[in-house]
């Protein structure tokens, strides 16, 4: 018997709305889908933000970005909670 093959994505998914249909279709297929809530206080990234882009963002450089200008719902139940910050 063969082990399990497990993908492993990581995205941006600001809407709560994408996030559900990502696990509806998951469940239509019968494929499990753990939800992974990689969070960090917004403040807290924007001091490790390597390339700027907050400032940028917050400058009006960028826009749409989120956290920013643009919103992110936060996960209300993920299977995994990781406090970064």
């Amino acid at each position: 018997m063969m082990p399990p093959k497990i993908t492993i994505t990581s995205f941006i998914s600001p809407y709560k709305a994408d996030r559900d249909n990502v696990r509806a279709l998951h469940d239509a297929a019968k494929l499990p889908f753990i939800e992974v809530f990689v969070d960090c206080d917004i403040a807290v990234a924007e001091v490790r933000d390597p390339k700027g882009l907050y400032k940028k963002a917050r400058a009006g450089e960028i826009k749409g970005f989120t956290g920013i200008d643009d919103p992110y719902e936060a996960p209300s139940d993920p299977e995994l909670h990781l406090k970064t910050h």
